[in-house]
């Protein structure tokens, strides 16, 4: 959809060391809430999102060095190696082995540089069109057949949470408010078109509802309604984690809607063709720009009930908290994401935060 999330690796996160500029973005929307957000709450957002990252590891610096310079002069003398050897005419067999590790060779630094240039184009991409007025572009095509209102679009963003810091779900939901709105709206993008989902575990106890109503009481004039639900401990033939979680609010946010409770709230009504089902894990942070922009897509794709919107997922909430090896392979995960997310010759699959249309999980 060419929107950008920042997540965890599947740990719960103290860090938020946003990525390109995000923090700053989001910051901006944040500060131009209403007066329900407090001084504390700003000071507490600049705080969180201004916090310097400090290197837990002294050596680090040295340590990419390192590994940098021995990865090239391993892949040096391999490659030198397995040249002279072709050229010596060793054995036949020794040649066939080598003519093996040559072609996975030139496989794999094909592939390395398969993902630079993915996420080179992706980078491009996102830099050109992380500004734009997604409303304003459906507005130049809201006469053409077939083009939805983009008022009737309609947000679920299920979070599944279980022991879940309640601080990260705020600020989950920091991001939701801090989508872009539409400059000709009189309301926020999330007041009007977002309804968050807190999909949490009965197993959780006590704890699990007093973060839910907690965040209720807090955050609901942000949002067109916060609903919260809780999946029932030990229902058969079921595995207890995520999935299980998601599903049982999707049926619980398909009930909501079916039996009419939305037009209960302020007379308006959600219908099911025009509703997208978001999932989201408790650490991702969404671009301010990402709901918009999937909005412009359902309202103009044909094909919207057959699509899947997949923001590109950065692991980097905790990148300061992680070893050095761990952060490498996060910073090879981020451009692997690029690449899946540019499109360039690379197959992206639905993974931990995307969004479809609800009528394709009722088919």
């Amino acid at each position: 959809s060419g929107g950008l999330e920042v997540g965890g690796d599947g740990r719960s996160t103290n860090d938020n060391a946003f990525v390109g500029g995000l923090a700053t973005r989001v910051l901006n929307r944040y500060q131009g809430f209403n007066s329900m957000v407090t001084r504390s709450d700003v000071a507490e957002a600049e705080e969180l999102v201004n916090a310097p990252p400090t290197r837990r590891y002294p050596g680090e610096l040295f340590f990419a060095l390192t590994w940098a310079v021995g990865t090239f002069a391993i892949t040096a003398w391999v490659v030198v190696s397995i040249a002279v050897l072709l050229i010596s005419g060793g054995p036949w067999r020794y040649s066939m082995l080598l003519d093996i590790l040559a072609l996975f060779a030139f496989w794999l630094a094909s592939y390395v540089c398969h993902i630079c240039i993915g996420a080179f184009l992706w980078t491009r991409r996102y830099i050109s069109t992380r500004d734009t007025d997604w409303h304003q572009e459906w507005a130049k095509r809201r006469s053409e057949p077939g083009v939805l209102d983009w008022a009737s679009v309609h947000h679920f963003v299920i979070v599944t949470a279980y022991e879940e810091d309640i601080a990260n779900l705020k600020r989950v939901a920091y991001t939701l408010m801090a989508q872009s709105t539409p400059i000709q709206s009189g309301e926020r993008f999330s007041r009007r078109q977002i309804t968050l989902v807190l999909a949490m575990e009965e197993r959780e106890g006590q704890d699990g509802y007093d973060k839910a109503s907690g965040i209720k009481e807090e955050l609901r004039g942000h949002f067109r309604e916060i609903l919260a639900f809780f999946h029932p401990r030990d229902q058969p033939g079921e595995i207890a984690g995520k999935t299980s979680n998601y599903r049982y609010a999707v049926q619980e946010v398909h009930r909501y809607v079916q039996t009419g409770c939305a037009r209960e709230l302020d007379g308006r009504g959600i219908s099911a063709e025009q509703c997208v089902i978001h999932v989201a894990d408790g650490d991702s942070l969404f671009d301010s720009n990402h709901f918009p922009c999937v909005t412009f897509d359902f309202c103009t794709q044909p094909e919207r009930n057959h699509l899947v919107w997949q923001p590109c997922m950065l692991p980097v909430c905790n990148f300061w908290e992680l070893p050095p090896c761990a952060r490498q392979m996060s910073i090879m995960i981020s451009a692997q994401e690029m690449l899946s997310g540019s499109g360039f010759m690379e197959l992206q699959l639905p993974l931990s935060t995307f969004g479809l249309a609800l009528v394709t999980l009722q088919r």
